[in-house]
């Protein structure tokens, strides 16, 4: 999966640089962050996400720096709010997509302890 993140002129309209994050390998210090942050079952209702944003957006600005480390600081307040809404529920999408390949012992048609 592709995330990309622009950044807007300070007309708000205009996209003066766009950041893409293509085989990105993030920590399990920023996916235990992040997923501490989410609450999965309401990952559909933007409002839900929109609320998290705003609530913790200093916590949200690091977790996203570490899918985008090249982004200056002054650069997220030129990022559009309904993008970035976007860019989190695809990054939860994905966190739980990996989670769901890991391989268990059940999986691997291994006996499971008891």
């Amino acid at each position: 999966m592709e995330l990309k993140l622009n950044i807007y002129a300070k007309d708000g309209k205009t996209i003066e640089k766009t950041y893409i994050s293509k085989d990105y390998s993030v920590s399990f210090g920023i996916i235990r962050k992040f997923m501490k942050l989410m609450n999965i079952e309401k990952i559909e209702d933007k409002m839900e996400v929109l609320s998290l944003i705003i609530d913790a957006w200093e916590q949200f600005e690091t977790i996203l720096s570490g899918f985008f480390p090249d982004v200056q600081e002054e650069e997220w307040d030129r990022v559009s709010l309904e993008e970035i809404v976007d860019l989190v529920i695809d990054i939860a999408m994905s966190i739980v997509s990996k989670i769901a390949k890991i391989p268990t012992q059940k999986k691997m048609g291994l006996p499971v302890a008891k």
